[in-house]
This record gives C-alpha cells, structure tokens and sequence, in this order.
C-alpha cells in the first residue's frame, strides 16, 4: 500500500528555544477524532492518515498555548535575556578624522613685533551640502559632483587670524577646527612669514638695532639725536661729548616681546651712532 509520513510534532524547539524542564503540560481532554477530509479520497492501505496528523498537529499546539497560559507569560518571554543594540544612522557619509590645512600668511616687520589681526584665505575640504556629506544625490545611485563622490568638497575660504605680537618667520599659528572637515575637523596651519628688518631698523632675537648718522664733530662736542621706535614714536637721545662712532645709545624695553604674545617683557632697541662727512 500507499505508505504516509507521520508529521513531526509541534515543539518550542522549531521556534528558537526549549520548554523548560521545570513546566509541567496540562492535562487535556482527548483531542476528538475527525472524520475523513470531505471532497477527498483516503488512499486503501492507509486509513486515518491525514487525520492523524492533524490531530496530532492540534495535540502539540493545544499544549504549547496552554504551558504559556499556565506561566501567565507568553512563549517570546524567554528572549528577555537577550540585549539588544540599536544605533541610530548617521546623517553624516563621510566618516574620518579631518586632516590639518597648511598656509602661508605675509605680515610687515612692525606687525611681527606689535602684532596684528590679518585676512588669510585658503583652500580646505568642507561639508557638501548637495548631497549632505553623503556622496550620492539623495534616493538616487547618481554620484555627486560638486563633492566627486567624496562627501567633502573642496572649496576657497578666508578666516581673520590674530597674530600674536612677537612671531618670527616660520613661526606656526594654531586655528583648531577650522581645517578639512572631518570627526573632528582638523586644524588650520598658518605659517608666519615676516622679514627681518627694514631700512631703519634690523631684529636680533628680542632686541633691535637702528643706526644714526651724526658728524664727527658733534660726537666730540655732544649732541641730541632723533629716533624713531618700532611704534613709529619719535623720540630724543642725548649724546654726551667725546663719544666714539659706532657706540649704542639704548631704549629699555622697546624691542620685540621676549615671549610671544608677552608685550610685558620686551627686548630693547638700540641705537648705533655713525658718522657721516
């Protein structure tokens, strides 16, 4: 005859977990036959096959419900245990540290020394706003082009920088966060550019160095001589009888700053007498 496969039975096990040893299945009253399925033909050899699958189909169903009701709990109950992480998408595509700009920035002499606010611009890769940082045009696979696709574009800035009084030429000026856009952004790096003298007045370290050109016979005599400071303030120098060329008349703390941006403690500025004919 006509051989049936006897169904497997419901159990916890077909849906990720096991029934804990510890419930007991109810009781239930005996799962009534049924008759055959109308409208179909029961092979000979094999009575009451489908029925008995079904029957016991309902069997194992009717205990499962009833082992959660009895717990008062439903069976998922026993996933509780389990943690769950949910992380909120990024607006944001682009996901990198930004890198540090470099830039040249060319200050006179005085600003050097006294200090000054300058405009310097630059090139740095900024936040695309097309495409949100995300590198697509939104809902669409068609790459973005202000950005190439990147999330970053490049793009033409100008930032007012304060140059501390006393930098050198080489020196470094720090703006945080105002480089390559990025988590974090990067920094913006000005490099100072600055000559060492003018035609009046030369810069060693802290101090600087003017000449003065007297006659001979006013070194002798003595005289009063005209200077001017780094500030562009005039001031007078007396020159006491019997001085010799290339002697330094001195102005206590009128040179540059010791420490930059410590218009406290500044170098001196002094003058060299030079006879002219």
């Amino acid at each position: 005859g006509i051989s049936a496969r006897r169904p497997a039975r419901f159990k916890m096990a077909a849906i990720g977990c096991a029934v804990p040893a510890r419930i007991q299945t109810a009781s239930l009253a005996p799962t009534p036959r049924l008759g055959p399925l109308r409208g179909h033909h029961q092979p000979s050899g094999v009575p009451q096959a489908r029925n008995r699958s079904r029957q016991q189909a309902l069997s194992g169903r009717s205990r499962l419900i009833v082992c959660a009701a009895e717990k008062n709990k439903t069976p998922f109950e026993d996933f509780k245990g389990f943690k769950w992480k949910w992380e909120k998408p990024k607006d944001v595509g682009y996901e990198g540290v930004g890198s540090d700009v470099r830039c040249n920035l060319n200050v006179e002499f005085e600003e050097a020394i006294l200090g000054a606010e300058k405009e310097v611009e630059f090139q740095a890769k900024v936040f695309c706003e097309k495409c949100k940082g995300q590198g697509m045009l939104k809902g669409t696979t068609i790459r973005c082009t202000p950005c190439e696709g990147k999330g970053r574009a490049l793009t033409s800035r100008k930032l007012k920088v304060k140059v501390p009084a006393g930098v050198q030429s080489g020196s470094t000026v720090r703006l945080k966060e105002q480089g390559d856009f990025g988590e974090p952004p990067g920094s913006l790096l000005v490099n100072v550019v600055a000559p060492w003298s003018t035609s009046t007045i030369r810069r060693d370290g802290a101090d600087l160095y003017s000449d003065v050109k007297v006659t001979q016979k006013a070194l002798d005599e003595g005289t009063t001589v005209t200077v001017v400071t780094v500030e562009g303030s005039e001031g007078s120098l007396k020159v006491p009888p019997n001085t010799k060329s290339g002697a330094h008349l001195r102005i206590k703390g009128r040179g540059a700053p010791t420490a930059i941006g410590n218009m406290e403690e500044r170098g001196d500025h002094y003058f060299r007498l030079v006879v002219s004919e």
